[in-house]
């Protein structure tokens, strides 16, 4: 019948006393009976998977506060956590475990950080090689002596990073090329008509913009290693496009 429910009267369950069988039916099962070594409570010691093998020393205790209790007790010496220790402060003997240094908060000196006006110190750009001064303070000098020289880095990054790529796209060996160093290394000059590039060109649609040329191209399996790579006018470098031009 819909809606009806049915009433259920609950009995009470009656206590069950444990027996001696009850106690080694536990034992069988894997429950351990055994005494607490600080308070001599019986408990059985119902192991976990990770302590398969290691019952012999594991739930030697009936609970956390005997356990910690049974520490405080134990005897300290050089093989023990516990050490006797005098405070650096005071010189109260206290008991603690590794390097503590004092007894308690109000032993612990305050600590001060200072800015030292006029302590100056001296460093070199990573960029110009130029030495300049710094006002010392907490951490590394700076490598850098101006802003334009830290956007020059960061620059460089850009450059190797996206010259890269294109040779990861491409499956072909491949090493960290700095194209400003290639043209450095040519002179700023067209390695292919010998008309000069300079460098104010750079990233512009003139025909003797300076531009990364790879002597055999990524297309054709070539690496992006130094030795594979010249400095290249942009009309050379459209002419050629990804022709092996032999010299």
């Amino acid at each position: 019948m819909a809606g009806y429910v049915r009433k259920v009267r609950l009995e009470p369950k009656k206590p069950h006393l444990v027996t001696d069988d009850d106690r080694q039916r536990a034992f069988v099962a894997g429950n351990y009976p055994r005494n607490c070594l600080q308070c001599g409570t019986g408990y059985n010691y119902h192991p976990a998977a990770k302590d398969k093998g290691h019952e012999h020393k594991r739930g030697l205790f009936c609970s956390w506060d005997c356990k910690s209790q049974h520490i405080k007790d134990s005897k300290p010496g050089p093989h023990s956590k516990l050490q006797v220790n005098p405070c650096s402060s005071c010189g109260t003997i206290m008991l603690s475990k590794g390097k503590k240094k004092y007894c308690s908060d109000s032993c612990k000196p305050e600590t001060s950080y200072e800015v030292r006006v006029g302590l100056v110190g001296l460093a070199t750009c990573s960029v110009c090689d130029s030495k300049f001064e710094y006002t010392r303070r907490n951490g590394r000098p700076p490598c850098h002596c101006s802003e334009k020289c830290s956007k020059a880095v960061k620059a460089r990054i850009r450059r190797i990073a996206k010259a890269g790529r294109k040779a990861h796209m491409k499956k072909v060996e491949k090493e960290s090329v700095d194209p400003f160093k290639v043209f450095d290394r040519d002179g700023w000059t067209c390695q292919m008509c010998g008309v000069p590039t300079p460098r104010e060109l750079r990233a512009t649609w003139e025909h003797n913009a300076p531009e990364l040329d790879h002597i055999i191209p990524l297309s054709k399996g070539g690496p992006h290693t130094y030795k594979n790579t010249q400095c290249c006018c942009r009309k050379c470098n459209q002419m050629k496009s990804d022709k092996i031009v032999s010299k």
